[in-house]
């Protein structure tokens, strides 16, 4: 009975091992479709934002845009952005693209200590009407909230909506610049542009290290087996 437990045991933490290596296999498989899917729409032509495109994120999310409106205040700050192990801010405002709506712009990243430099050319580059070109993204699930500094934690049309209160946000936002950029923007303290997108888990990896642990424990198993059923010398 004690031998027929084990043994079940032992069948159920190789199923588990090698059920958690076949999931991760999975996950590299979806994962692979979705950076193939989404740098395949950065290929094709700009997209001009038109009313269509208003709440239509399947047709928008990850593709290279064009939007014309009116800039609105106040400039948003996320905070917390470190590039390179460099301490960072990146600047967001909302560009008016029709009446009562707009889509909040990433103008870019720069240097924590660069704050109030950035803010102020903010305020003398980024007025009146423009038209924008970047990276949209459907960010319509993340929340975020603002600490006590003025920063908010993350990028969320749907937190950050209460800065506009006569003003509706889309769930989708518009990085400024240009593919594969750290470009600098109209301020030259502000670092804009995009990458294409990549997955930076490492799936097979896991899932070998799963799978080598089940094996390890099969070849541990059998050997004690083996030696278990060896009769002993008698002299």
């Amino acid at each position: 009975m004690r031998s027929l437990g084990l043994l079940l045991l032992i069948v159920m933490a190789v199923s588990t091992l090698c059920g958690l290596g076949t999931w991760q296999l999975y996950r590299l498989d979806w994962k692979t479709d979705l950076v193939n899917d989404r740098n395949l729409g950065l290929s094709e032509p700009r997209l001009l934002i038109t009313q269509e495109y208003k709440s239509n994120l399947d047709n928008i999310d990850w593709k290279r845009v064009e939007a014309s409106g009116d800039w609105l205040d106040p400039t948003l700050i996320l905070g917390n952005r470190a590039r390179a192990g460099v301490r960072g801010l990146e600047y967001v405002k909302a560009l008016r693209i029709s009446e009562g709506h707009a889509v909040l712009v990433n103008l870019g990243w720069s240097r924590e200590v660069h704050k109030d430099l950035v803010l102020a050319d903010i305020d003398e580059l980024f007025v009146g009407s423009e038209s924008v070109k970047g990276l949209a993204i459907n960010r319509s699930q993340i929340t975020a909230s603002k600490t006590k500094d003025g920063l908010w934690t993350k990028f969320s049309p749907l937190s950050m909506t209460t800065e506009f209160p006569s003003t509706q946000l889309l769930n989708w936002t518009i990085t400024e610049g240009s593919l594969d950029g750290d470009f600098t923007s109209r301020s030259k303290l502000l670092k804009n542009g995009f990458t294409p997108f990549i997955n930076t888990t490492p799936h097979l990896e896991y899932a070998l290290t799963w799978f080598g642990i089940a094996g390890v424990l099969l070849i541990v198993v059998f050997f004690r087996l083996r030696n278990s059923n060896k009769k002993p010398k008698v002299d």
